[in-house]
C-alpha cells in the first residue's frame, strides 16, 4: 500500500534543503577511503561517502555476482540499473569506480534496513518511477542522493521487497551531472491516485517521478537540480 507523503516532514526536509545548498561543504566528511580513484575531469570533489565503515550483510550484497562470472550478463544489467554519461566510463578507473558504487548500493541498504543512519547522503525518502508497459504503473523506490568522489552526485534507487526492506541487487544509480530536473502536470492515475510529477533527464533516458504533494515534488526538483 502506498504511503502518503507526511506533509510536515516534507516541510522540514525543504526547509533544510534551501539552507544546505551552496553549503554542502558544511558536512562533517571522513576521511576518503578510496584515495586511489580519480574523479573525472569537471567531477565535484567533495569527499567519497565513508561507506567503508560497515561491512554489509551478505543479503545485501546479492549484487555481487553481477561483477563475476559472465561479463556480458554484468554488462547488460549495469546498462540497464547505471545511467552514467559516457565520459565517466572512459576515465582512468573507471573499472573500480563502477565496484565501488555497487559497494555503496549494499552499504547504504544494509545501513536503511538495520534503521542506522546514512552519512553523506541528502534527499532521503521515497519516490514513484513511472513505468510504461501495456499500461502506465507507478513504483514506489527508496531514493538518495550520494556524492560519490569519482562521479560526483548520484542518485540511487531501491525496490522494496514483501518485507519491506530496500533491496541493493537490483538498485538504480543515475549519475546527475549533465541532468536536467523539471516541473510536469499533475495527473491522476487508473487507480485513482492523485500524482505530483516532475522529470529528470540525463543524456540516455528520460524519467518521470511523481510525489503525492506539490510540497514533496518541489523538494526534489530543488535537490536535484542543486547537484546537477
Amino acid at each position: 500500500m502506498e504511503t502518503e507523503f507526511d506533509l510536515t516532514m516534507a516541510e522540514q526536509m525543504l526547509a533544510e534543503l534551501q539552507e544546505s545548498i551552496g553549503g554542502a561543504n558544511d558536512w562533517q566528511d571522513k576521511e576518503n577511503n578510496t584515495p586511489h580513484l580519480t574523479p573525472a575531469k569537471d567531477a565535484p570533489t567533495k569527499g567519497a561517502p565513508a561507506f567503508a565503515d560497515l561491512e554489509p550483510s551478505a543479503e545485501s550484497m546479492e549484487f555481487k555476482p553481477l561483477f563475476q562470472g559472465d561479463r556480458e550478463h554484468a554488462k547488460d544489467h549495469m546498462a540497464e540499473s547505471h545511467d552514467i554519461p559516457v565520459r565517466f566510463t572512459q576515465q582512468p578507473g573507471a573499472e573500480q569506480a563502477m565496484r565501488d558504487i555497487a559497494h555503496c548500493s549494499g552499504v547504504i541498504a544494509a545501513k536503511v534496513n538495520s534503521g542506522e543512519e546514512l552519512q553523506n547522503t541528502c534527499g532521503r525518502g521515497d519516490l514513484f518511477i513511472r513505468q510504461k508497459f501495456f499500461t502506465t504503473m507507478w513504483k514506489k523506490r527508496f531514493a538518495t542522493v550520494v556524492d560519490h568522489a569519482y562521479f560526483g552526485p548520484v542518485l540511487f534507487l531501491f525496490k522494496y521487497d514483501k518485507k519491506n526492506h530496500i533491496v541493493a541487487k537490483t538498485s538504480q544509480m543515475i549519475v546527475l551531472q549533465e541532468s536536467d530536473s523539471k516541473l510536469a502536470d499533475d495527473v491522476r492515475g487508473s487507480d485513482g491516485v492523485y500524482r505530483c510529477q516532475f522529470t529528470l533527464k540525463t543524456g540516455k533516458r528520460k524519467y518521470v517521478f511523481s510525489t503525492s504533494d506539490a510540497l514533496g515534488r518541489e523538494y526534489w526538483i530543488e535537490l536535484l537540480r542543486s547537484y546537477a
